[in-house]
């Protein structure tokens, strides 16, 4: 019957096959030679591709069949060198789920259990079989297990009805159903290949691969359940195909803020665990087959990354695995900044690179640097283009460029350009105010300016009459000297940058004619050694002076005043008197400065004279 089923099964000679046998006999009840030959017959198919598994019987250690029980017999055709004889197991799942707890040995208490022993005809122990079971003296059995003890119910059509079907008589058939699924995953990682047949140690060379639930993992033995039980997944993984490999990708690009929708075709994708694009995990994959699978890409971790597949064999890179991210701009910090360009600018995003181009407007920044996860870079903001093109024509003499605005910032990438989504606007030359309003016609003052794309080295017009720029705070605040009048009045205030002029102050700047204080008369006033204060007159000379609006303040000593003065209508000379206090504390030195209607002088002069001490701080009856 075995012989028919081989012919049948190989189509009389021909390639590859699968046959699980479940009839069992014990071996006294077979001849040596009808063993010996069987042998032989599926040694020959095996070299073409079968692969035969058969019930190593299901009453442990005594063997059973239609002429008696056999105790330490084993049972044919599982005793077959070239067969792969299979044991039985318990499997333990978990519910819901039908995920994997534990198993064991299948041995309960009817005596009923996975079928081991050492033939008793084929007495040569196989090489393969050496290390696991040293000194066996023979062919052992089984050589690998499967659950055999719960079983499952199959039905019959054609009136054949429906029972449960157990014992090896369903782990035979179970790991023949597993290297069918080998054998496909073979075929379609190599078309044409003439199938292989796990026989003579083929599957002992996986034993420390992780593709079975070992017999230590069981806490039974080799002799018992052989190498143990399939992992099907691993199994099919490792024994059939080699690496994981990927052969293409499509598309190979996509935005860098993920869900690209993306096709990957490679071999053996048996056992998919996960799917990366660099270190980040893809998301919504589906398996099509072991040759075919997609997935969504996630948020960018770099701007080129390698899709790398999880399974339980080793992946190879060396196929076309590399996915490239098109940028993104999330946030561009500071989004303004002057027309001239030169802005430190962060731009923050996904996939970005320094090895990209990233355009305000139609310029390109500079200084770009970027960091390696590509969420971060800087740069310096280019200049917006000024120039004036002129052609000489009549109707179309000159061509202007438009004003500074806002413009969009965009990565350009050879993959794909970034979303033109954000922008950075160019702020145009402009003076809004400066201080003070006013100056002398001799020059000298410091007046700040704000405003809009200043910088240090622009040139800033008083009228006619050119500024020195001292300093500028940023591109909005400057400081400059003012220059020298020859008369006063008011003046518009203007400013050039890179040759581009902002328009006049609205409001005008006015030169005036500063008071000047050039002596002051005694300037050393002694120490008053009377009984009584002193009050003592001094002249002061200078220009400017205003007969009732002229004061002259010490600049120092918490802007006190001289007292009673009085100015000769020429302007040049006025009288002022200062007390000299008796009880001197000390004599001290202080500027004297003149104001005339508001404005001070930017000159003093010094003037020498005794201080009273200070007034005793008193509290109740005691004074400090």
């Amino acid at each position: 019957m075995l012989n028919d089923a081989i012919d049948v099964v190989t189509n009389g000679g021909g390639y590859g096959g699968i046959l699980s046998v479940s009839q069992t006999i014990c071996e006294p009840n077979v001849s040596s030679s009808d063993a010996v030959n069987l042998d032989a017959l599926i040694e020959q198919y095996t070299a073409s591709g079968l692969t035969v598994f058969a019930a190593s019987g299901d009453f442990a250690g005594n063997c059973t069949d239609g002429g008696g029980s056999y105790p330490g017999a084993t049972a044919f055709p599982a005793d077959l060198p070239h067969v792969i004889a299979v044991g039985g197991t318990r499997l333990l799942v978990n519910v819901p789920g039908d995920t994997y707890v534990s198993e064991t040995w299948w041995n309960d208490s009817t005596g009923h259990g996975g079928g081991f022993g050492v033939s008793s005809i084929f007495t040569s122990e196989p090489a393969y079989q050496s290390k696991f079971y040293p000194g066996a003296g023979g062919r052992s059995v089984p050589d690998v297990s499967a659950d055999a003890y719960d079983g499952i119910q199959v039905c019959q059509a054609g009136g054949g009805g429906c029972q449960v079907i157990g014992g090896t008589s369903l782990a035979a058939p179970l790991w023949a159903g597993v290297w069918a699924l080998a054998s496909q995953a073979q075929s379609d990682a190599s078309p044409g290949l003439v199938s292989r047949a796990a026989f003579n140690g083929f599957l002992y060379d996986f034993s420390g691969a992780g593709i079975f639930h070992s017999a230590a993992s069981m806490g039974s033995d080799f002799q018992h359940v052989g190498l143990g039980s399939p992992d099907i997944t691993s199994f099919i993984s490792q024994t059939c195909c080699g690496p994981t490999t990927i052969s293409s990708i499509n598309p190979s690009s996509g935005t860098g803020s993920g869900g690209t929708k993306v096709t990957v075709e490679g071999s053996n994708f048996i056992g998919v665990s996960k799917v990366k694009f660099g270190g980040a995990d893809a998301t919504h994959v589906t398996i099509y087959s072991d040759s075919k699978l997609t997935a969504e890409s996630p948020i960018a971790p770099a701007g080129d990354v390698q899709i790398q597949i999880s399974t339980p064999v080793t992946f190879d890179p060396t196929g076309s695995n590399t996915f490239s991210y098109i940028p993104v701009i999330t946030t561009v910090s500071p989004n303004f900044g002057p027309f001239y360009g030169g802005t430190s600018v962060t731009v923050t995003g996904l996939a970005l690179s320094d090895k990209y181009t990233f355009e305000f407007g139609a310029n390109a920044a500079t200084s770009v640097s970027c960091s390696s996860s590509g969420a971060t870079c800087t740069m310096l903001t280019p200049a917006v283009d000024t120039t004036i093109v002129c052609t000489g024509a009549v109707l179309d003499p000159c061509t202007i460029p438009p004003p500074p605005g806002l413009v969009a910032v965009q990565v350009v990438a050879p993959v794909g350009n970034s979303p033109s989504a954000h922008l950075f606007t160019y702020q145009p030359l402009t003076v809004s105010e400066f201080y003070p309003p006013a100056g002398p016609t001799t020059g000298g003052l410091t007046v700040q300016i704000w405003g809009t794309s200043l910088k240090a080295g622009m040139t800033v017009h008083f009228g006619d009459l050119t500024a020195t720029v001292s300093s500028c705070v940023g591109s909005e605040t400057c400081v400059v000297t003012l220059p020298a009048a020859k008369s006063a009045g008011g003046v518009p205030l203007s400013v050039t940058v890179d040759g581009v002029a902002a328009s006049p102050t609205p409001d005008q700047f006015t030169y005036v004619v500063y008071p000047t204080i050039t002596g002051i008369t005694p300037n050393v006033i002694p120490a008053n050694t009377g009984a009584t204060a002193k009050t003592v007159t001094v002249a002061i000379t200078g220009t400017g002076f205003v007969s009732g609006s002229t004061s002259f303040i010490f600049e120092v000593l918490n802007g006190g005043a001289l007292s009673n003065v009085a100015c000769s209508s020429a302007g040049t000379e006025c009288t002022a008197t200062i007390t000299a206090p008796t009880g001197v504390a000390t004599i001290v030195t202080e500027p004297v400065a003149v104001t005339v209607g508001g404005y001070t002088s930017l000159g003093s002069v010094n003037l020498t004279f005794p201080m009273a001490p200070a007034k005793p701080l008193c509290k109740g009856t005691t004074c400090n």
